[in-house]
């Protein structure tokens, strides 16, 4: 993972403040409070203020005076620093906290969806499995083999599995447009298997989800 971080600085104008002779200038000009604030950054949304300095400057030129906070704040109510640069920090626990609630939560609901599909089966319900762990898949072997069991039938106490006719190495391999996986479904190559035996697979992350 790459961390991209870094520093940086800007300066906003809080408002005006008087008008008044710059001695840059020697002119009569517009003088606005100003503040000039520091930063740091990860990956530019979580930033946290460093720094930061309040003065009083000439509009034309720039030169001026620091003052304190207290001096600010007699005259101003905000300060005008961009929320990503103060609360940045903020926003981002926040954010973080959200997403991790909600993946949380999708994770809960889809067990429970899947322990559903499993207590409830239909047919043409489509299991997601390694099917090298299954015994009379095809696919028994040392190595990996993901792919899908379509539920085609019901006999006795057997569920009655077609099996995918291509596996993968990875689970990403199996293609998300379930309706263009083809099965085998010739008769000595379907898979009976018992409802503990479903289980054990699914307790084992053999079977490990379940889809409708």
């Amino acid at each position: 993972m790459f961390f991209i971080w870094g520093r940086g600085g800007n300066r906003v104008t809080a408002g005006e403040a008087t008008h008044q002779t710059c001695s840059t200038c020697n002119d009569v000009t517009q003088f606005n409070t100003v503040i000039d604030y520091r930063f740091f950054h990860l990956w530019y949304l979580f930033s946290f203020l460093t720094s930061r300095q309040y003065a009083v400057v000439c509009e034309r030129c720039g030169h001026g005076a620091y003052i304190t906070k207290s001096e600010f704040k007699q005259t101003h109510h905000k300060e005008k620093i961009p929320i990503i640069r103060k609360w940045g920090w903020l926003i981002s626990c926040l954010l973080m906290v959200f997403l991790v609630s909600y993946a949380i939560y999708s994770s809960k609901q889809e067990a429970a969806l899947v322990n559903q599909y499993m207590t409830q089966p239909q047919v043409n319900d489509i299991y997601f499995a390694d099917l090298a762990k299954i015994d009379s898949s095809g696919y028994n072997s040392e190595i990996h083999a993901y792919g899908t069991m379509k539920l085609v039938g019901f006999e006795d106490e057997y569920y009655l599995f077609a099996i995918a006719n291509v596996a993968y190495d990875k689970k990403k391999g199996i293609p998300k447009t379930l309706s263009t996986i083809e099965y085998v479904e010739n008769d000595d190559e379907i898979v009976a298997l018992t409802e503990p035996e479903i289980i054990e697979l699914k307790n084992s992350n053999i079977i490990y989800d379940i889809r409708r």
